[in-house]
């Protein structure tokens, strides 16, 4: 292939910058997204991206739940990072990412991309996105928004493709368990309108989750996924902020030291951590998190771990509501774990990240927590 050609991962797409990127470009662009039309509901795509690139002559396909940012010039270099092609990420968000040249590199992450190409299925049209548009402009009206439950994904589903097997660890570390960590009790639920900051400094949950003195957590390993969900009311409801990557809880190493219950008294009674690297959590104000209430009403019994084998087996509580009752977590089904997922990419795509390295936030002792490093 010609060093002029421009391949293209990305979850969420903005015009403005897609103008930029192939202002003066007569290469040939292939471009794999989302085609979730809840994206473009909520504006954290839009459509009109996609006509710009098909305008251009590009080619476009949907793939559902991808998370991937890569941008492949040729054979000849490949940037990789944590950007989609949106304002916030080019001109807001704190971002991460690599440029490299060398052949290996290159190869290894273009035959990436040619694999998931072949398997996306066919470009999108004019025609599609005129029907999208359609499904999209009554809800442009206002008092709309909620008038179905859940838009339509066109994109194709690779993970059934490629047969993917649930519960597998990869060679990172990560493993495709995940949980609903909750935050607050029924007596002290949040406001939607609290600002992010304030919660993250009022539970410490970039760093540490933590649970009651009489139960230890010891069903989470090192590499789960772990999302963090504040309590809230009006109307009551679960909202997912963030998530992180779970370290397996050690006795007496994870527990809460003097000096940090002298920081949060209340640690006297949840003292047991799980320890957690990579946070990614929104900005803003709580009311931006993802509805726990909504991926119940969705996924039904296939929401939870627990109700999901127990509707396999035709015993036991199938109501996901009730398997979350007095729970500290809760363990997701795959499918939930896709899910959740997607809606919280989407929404720190929309909202963009809490800036961690704000000195309100305090951070454990590296010297006592090496484990960490």
């Amino acid at each position: 292939m010609a060093s002029d050609d421009l391949w293209i991962v990305c979850p969420f797409i903005k015009r403005s910058v897609v103008q930029r990127l192939i202002a003066g470009r007569r290469d040939r662009i292939r471009v794999i997204t989302r085609f979730d039309l809840d994206c473009f509901d909520r504006g954290v795509s839009d459509l009109s991206a996609l006509r710009l690139l098909v305008g251009k002559g590009a080619e476009v396909r949907g793939v559902r739940h991808v998370h991937a940012k890569l941008f492949g010039f040729g054979d000849v270099a490949v940037i990789a990072g944590s950007a989609n092609l949106t304002e916030a990420a080019m001109n807001r968000n704190a971002e991460f990412g690599f440029a490299a040249s060398e052949p290996n590199v290159v190869s290894e992450a273009r035959q990436y991309f040619e694999r998931n190409w072949k398997l996306a299925g066919a470009n999108v049209r004019e025609s599609d996105l005129d029907n999208w548009e359609a499904v999209l402009a009554p809800r442009r009206m206002g008092g709309a928004r909620m008038l179905v439950d859940r838009l339509p994904d066109f994109g194709t589903d690779l993970s059934t493709r490629q047969g993917r097997t649930a519960q597998r660890r990869s060679n990172d570390g990560f493993t495709n368990r995940a949980f609903v960590k909750f935050f607050g009790e029924s007596e002290n639920r949040a406001p939607r309108t609290m600002a992010m900051r304030e919660e993250v400094v009022r539970s410490g949950s970039h760093w540490a989750f933590t649970y009651p003195r009489n139960k230890r957590p010891r069903q989470v390993d090192d590499g789960d996924v772990m999302f963090m969900a504040r309590m809230v009311d009006q109307p009551n409801d679960y909202l997912v902020y963030g998530d992180a990557v779970a370290r397996r809880y050690r006795d007496g190493a994870d527990d809460a030291a003097d000096a940090e219950i002298e920081r949060r008294p209340w640690k006297a009674k949840w003292p047991h951590y799980i320890r957690v690297t990579r946070p990614r959590i929104l900005n803003g104000v709580v009311e931006n998190g993802v509805s726990l209430n909504r991926l119940m009403a969705e996924l039904g019994a296939d929401a939870f771990a627990s109700t999901q084998r127990n509707m396999a087996v035709k015993a036991g509580n199938t109501t996901p509501s009730r398997a979350l009752m007095q729970k500290a977590h809760i363990q997701l089904s795959a499918e939930a774990h896709a899910w959740l997922r997607s809606e919280l990419d989407a929404a720190l795509a929309l909202h963009g990240h809490l800036d961690l390295a704000d000195p309100a936030f305090d951070w454990p002792d590296p010297n006592r927590f090496s484990v960490l490093a």
